[in-house]
């Protein structure tokens, strides 16, 4: 497994989206990873329901890692099309097409989310 961060971060889930068809969810995780280092922000698809560990993860249903939360939540558009909002921040790591599933990835930024 090749490691997307180099040391394990403690990971709190903050959001999840569910796709229209209920199969699958989109998860924001908050990771800190200890004193004086910023914050980053994990977005991993699962199957509905299922919880996950950011530091778990190697390429395989990870969509996102940044260093901003963003103000606006992910929306997805239909079952295989989701869109995350950018509000700027430091983008370690973006898989538009994640492994493992049947679904494409936008990032946009956030003026342009009606829903913000």
């Amino acid at each position: 497994m090749t490691q997307i961060l180099s040391f394990p971060f403690v990971w709190e889930e903050q959001l999840r989206v569910t796709s229209p068809s209920g199969s699958t969810d989109i998860v924001m995780f908050e990771g800190n990873p200890g004193a004086m280092s910023s914050f980053h922000y994990s977005y991993v698809l699962t199957k509905r329901g299922e919880t996950g560990d950011p530091n778990a993860y190697d390429k395989h249903g990870l969509v996102l890692v940044c260093s901003r939360q963003p103000a606006a939540t992910p929306q997805w558009i239909d079952d295989r099309n989701l869109v995350i909002p950018d509000d700027g921040g430091h983008i370690f790591y973006f898989q538009p097409h994640p492994e493992g599933f049947d679904i494409v990835a936008e990032m946009v930024s956030s003026e342009a989310n009606p829903e913000q």
